[in-house]
């Protein structure tokens, strides 16, 4: 594969494939696959093939499903047809999502940006991964302006300061904060005040006609 200027915009080489599977929700430990999704390109510069496949009650076949399947093998996971398909991946320029270089930017198993560099996967690779914004990793790529100590104490208070709903309650943002702790209070409150409410309307002698 290879990648055009813009590390969010990546061009895959021709018979690319691709492909993600959907667990049932209630039995993660148990690994019930509900849905896989193969992706394949067939032609430049942006021609793929999509099919979403449904899995058998014995998890030993999956079925292509184009037309899709609401609440597929009884759960609540709906599988989309192939026009809904395209109404995500047409979004970007090659077709594929979730492999941008930021969401390949982390430290979690599995396929990386730093691998695929590794690797001899892309034909021009980034210099290196990119750090995410609030990550624990952000301390550390600003040292060069100071020590490690002094730079996550900044970004400390800055957490602090400005990740929190109080910050924007002050400036007016929002109306109130609401802790997890009352929701159930207030929101009872606020129906026992709207229980006996009654709207009544002004007479009109008619309504209006067409003008």
């Amino acid at each position: 594969m290879a990648t055009r200027p813009h590390p969010e915009s990546w061009e895959w080489t021709i018979r690319q494939t691709s492909g993600n599977d959907w667990f049932d929700p209630a039995s993660w430990t148990g690994g019930t696959r509900v849905e896989t999704r193969l992706l394949e390109k067939t032609a430049a510069p942006n021609d793929w093939t999509m099919t979403a496949n449904q899995w058998n009650a014995g998890q030993t076949d999956a079925q292509a499903v184009p037309a899709g399947v609401p609440n597929a093998s009884g759960t609540q996971h709906d599988i989309p047809n192939q026009s809904a398909c395209a109404q995500c991946h047409d979004k970007m320029k090659d077709r594929l999502l979730s492999v941008s270089a930021i969401q390949l930017s982390h430290a979690k198993p599995g396929v990386t940006l730093s691998s695929l560099s590794a690797d001899g996967k892309l034909t021009n690779p980034p210099s290196g991964s990119f750090t995410l914004p609030g990550s624990d990793k952000l301390a550390d790529a600003l040292v060069v302006w100071g020590d490690v100590e002094s730079i996550k104490a900044r970004v400390d208070e800055y957490q602090k300061r400005f990740a929190s709903p109080f910050a924007a309650a002050e400036r007016g943002y929002i109306d109130e904060v609401i802790f997890p702790r009352t929701t159930r209070r207030r929101i009872c409150r606020a129906l026992n005040m709207l229980r006996n409410k009654s709207i009544e309307n002004p007479w009109k002698k008619h309504d209006n006609i067409p003008l």
